[in-house]
């Protein structure tokens, strides 16, 4: 890589690191209201940049093949930029798991690397609805983990923990424009906020871009209809679906979009190894390496060089040896079965937009920017064995799958039993996506079985009467049978 190659690179890298330091939870919001939206469009602006480094940077690698390292150095940034927004969707969502989740179930929105009117309608909404009490906003564009509507705000209730979000989808139409003697281009927007849920009374006042017109002159009783957007009804839908998903009422069947939905919530509140994590850090700083394990089931290898850390300092036999000796177990015989991922988690993952994204991670600002700029590598490598036994302990009857292509497959099943005697064999799906959590997160083993054992406490929350008429197909109890059916 060139140098001016190097020196785009790290200038990216920079604003990134400048913009994370407002995550800061001490710090969020410092800086009051009235910078909150400007600060959400400085993030944008940065995934324009970087989108359009990548564009140049495609044409020139068809014919230099020098320029693909560049190219996935500017890949990597994207990603840490989309990540600096799922940050703060996670702070301005209060790190609620079931409401970013149902605003995730859809395809990953691709990056512009120009404004259009759509963008300008998105963002100008989201100021003039904060200012107007709506909420605090989220814009999901710069995000990679909203991928349902445009907008969700915060807003409170009565009480303090009586939070309430909605979210919008937002149409923008170009009304007028007009270019000033300084070659200046002033726009006319008109922008349409289309919800599921109520709006809270607003006075009605125009959107304007840059506040070059009247709000009168947006009546304009000659101006032909908004032509109808066929999309309208697909994205209506999938709000719809989100609404519903997120107002699920835990330990209750759900009828959504025609299907039975059951939202179960663990009792066990997680906790995040932080400490252990910064103190490894520390180390990390100090001696090049550092190891720690959380339960024994997950370890953590970090490797620290001031000027980056590279391949030879990767290959240090310590971490395997550290592996080997806290997170391997001999009585766990062929069931020792390793998942090794980097961490912050890459972008090809699947499971990526539904986790914690690094950069509000409870570690130092410092930490953070050495992670950016690679002088930080955290690997982590769990043992699924483990996770087997501790599930198997809680209750839950582990099934092998030996024919399946990957080692580590299996599945769960339990009996559920009412007070009044009914019976019935529920199988479970193994719990990747907790124990994804678990190693990204930095959670301890309870928080995965606490989740994936939250479905036997069903008989105490409904009678199985509610559970069985819940359902999309009809039970048949056979009270005879320790397996009387299967969900």
């Amino acid at each position: 890589m060139g140098d001016i190659e190097e020196r785009r690179a790290r200038t990216l890298l920079r604003r990134i690191e400048h913009l994370i330091t407002k995550l800061n939870r001490r710090k969020f919001l410092s800086d009051g209201l009235e910078e909150f939206s400007p600060y959400q469009e400085k993030i944008a602006a940065l995934q324009r940049d970087v989108q359009r480094a990548i564009t140049e940077t495609k044409v020139k690698a068809r014919k230099d093949k020098k320029q693909l390292a560049h190219l996935r150095d500017l890949q990597v940034i994207r990603w840490h930029s989309r990540r600096l927004g799922d940050g703060l969707a996670w702070m301005v969502l209060l790190f609620d798991r079931k409401t970013i989740r149902a605003l995730t179930t859809n395809s990953r929105v691709p990056l512009s690397s120009e404004e259009d009117d759509g963008s300008r309608g998105v963002s100008v909404t989201a100021m003039k609805l904060l200012q107007s009490g709506f909420g605090l906003p989220i814009i999901h564009d710069i995000t990679d983990c909203l991928r349902i509507g445009d907008i969700t705000f915060l807003s409170f209730g009565d009480g303090a923990a009586d939070k309430l979000f909605r979210t919008i989808e937002v149409k923008t139409s170009r009304l007028d424009a007009s270019v000033d003697d300084k070659g200046k281009e002033n726009v006319s927007l008109q922008v349409t906020a289309i919800g599921t849920e109520p709006f809270p009374p607003i006075a009605r006042q125009a959107v304007l871009e840059l506040g070059t017109f009247r709000a009168e002159e947006l009546e304009n009783p000659e101006r032909k209809p908004r032509r109808e957007d066929r999309r309208l009804d697909k994205q209506f839908n999938r709000m719809v679906k989100a609404v519903a998903h997120r107002t699920a009422e835990d330990h209750k069947l759900t009828k959504i979009d025609g299907s039975s939905h059951l939202s179960l919530v663990s009792d066990v509140e997680d906790h995040h190894h932080w400490a252990e994590l910064r103190k490894a850090i520390r180390h990390a700083r100090s001696n090049g390496y550092a190891f720690f394990s959380v339960d024994n089931f997950i370890g953590y290898g970090l490797w620290f060089n001031p000027n980056g850390v590279v391949k030879e300092d990767v290959a240090d036999p310590r971490f395997v040896e550290d592996i080997q000796s806290h997170v391997l177990s001999d009585d766990l015989g062929d069931r020792n079965s390793l998942t090794i991922g980097a961490i912050p988690i890459e972008e090809d993952n699947a499971h990526a937009p539904l986790l914690m994204p690094f950069t509000v991670y409870e570690i130092p600002q410092r930490a953070i920017s050495d992670i950016l700029h690679g002088r930080l590598v955290i690997m982590a490598a769990m043992n699924t064995g483990h996770v087997e036994r501790a599930l198997a302990d809680a209750g839950l009857k582990v099934e092998l799958e030996p024919g399946a292509r990957d080692g580590r497959s299996f599945k769960l099943r339990t009996t559920l039993q009412w007070p009044t005697g009914e019976r019935l064999s529920v199988e479970i799906p193994a719990p990747w996506l907790e124990s994804m959590a678990a190693m990204h997160e930095f959670l301890g083993i309870e928080s995965i079985v606490s989740k994936t054992s939250a479905i036997k406490s069903v008989p105490e929350r409904m009678s199985f009467e509610e559970f069985a008429s819940g359902r999309d197909n009809p039970l048949r109890e056979e009270p005879t049978e320790a397996d009387s059916g299967v969900v």
